[in-house]
């Protein structure tokens, strides 16, 4: 036999032993940037231990350049993850996220028109397949119109998420939360969202109330503090959800206090304020 073969063969042999033998690792960093269609082999997603051969890409083509599902590959076996039945996407932004105690997350966001993100969440290898334990397109359910979100940081166990909501509140905002994986979950673990940015016409910081608004003293409580009038200028602090209700603090004029969020059944034709963009 040919020597140059017979070094091929044992060079071939020994790199899947080491494959199979030795414990997969992120190198330098806790996160993954996913290229599309790309087999990876140097990680572990199973959390077993060992590397994995893993991949993910767009699925289910529409034509046009769009499609409406992502496929994952784990060990040759194939899952499909479906986005909305009416929805298409055209871009494909995922990444694995290696946290403290082992467990691996990856982070889909399926892009499509208009810069919407038509799937979107954190998932988990969990029972040989992957489950997604955040839905990053329905975190403040009847309050908002549309969001996403986006893993802007990782550090232990905790992800800092980016939401971008378009509430029938407020209008288009972007809010950060904090996550821990605690007990098998992934639970939010910051008491209040911190506001980043609202979509104001003309600019500006701070929102002119369109009709009488009712403010009060502690976040849920029914003891009113003030009633908002109509042009009254108010600038918006800090987010809170509690028990799937939304609420938001305002300073006027250096008091504070708390608002309910509304729904679309109360913001259609009856927006709260007149320089908020609502689409």
């Amino acid at each position: 036999m040919n020597t140059k073969n017979i070094y091929k063969k044992l060079f071939l042999f020994l790199f899947l032993f080491a494959m199979v033998m030795v414990p997969a690792r992120f190198a330098k960093a806790d996160t993954i940037v996913l290229r599309d269609g790309r087999m990876y082999t140097e990680y572990d997603v199973t959390g077993d231990r060992r590397a994995d051969m893993f991949s993910i890409s767009m699925g289910n083509y529409q034509g046009y350049g769009e499609y409406k599902a992502v496929v994952v590959r784990v060990n040759g076996k194939k899952q499909v993850i479906n986005g909305s039945r009416w929805d298409s996407f055209y871009d494909l932004d995922a990444r694995l996220y290696k946290l403290k105690n082992r467990k691996t997350l990856l982070y889909i966001g399926a892009h499509g028109d208009n810069d919407h993100i038509y799937l979107n969440g954190l998932y988990e290898y969990k029972n040989g397949s992957w489950k997604r334990i955040l839905n990053l397109n329905n975190c403040f359910g009847k309050y908002r119109q549309y969001e996403r979100g986006d893993v802007i940081s990782c550090s232990g166990n905790t992800l800092k998420v980016r939401h971008e909501v378009m509430t029938w509140s407020l209008g288009l905002c972007r809010v950060d939360y904090t996550y821990a994986y605690k007990s098998g979950k992934l639970k939010r673990t910051s008491t209040y969202g911190k506001l980043i940015s609202q979509s104001i016409r003309g600019g500006g910081k701070y929102l002119k109330v369109k009709s009488n608004i009712n403010v009060y003293k502690y976040c849920g409580s029914g003891k009113k503090l003030l009633t908002l009038r109509r042009g009254a200028k108010i600038r918006v602090e800090k987010w809170r959800v509690v028990n799937g209700k939304f609420y938001y603090q305002i300073n006027c004029k250096g008091r504070r206090g708390w608002i309910n969020g509304i729904t679309k059944r109360n913001s259609v034709g009856n927006p709260q304020y007149s320089n908020v963009y609502y689409v």
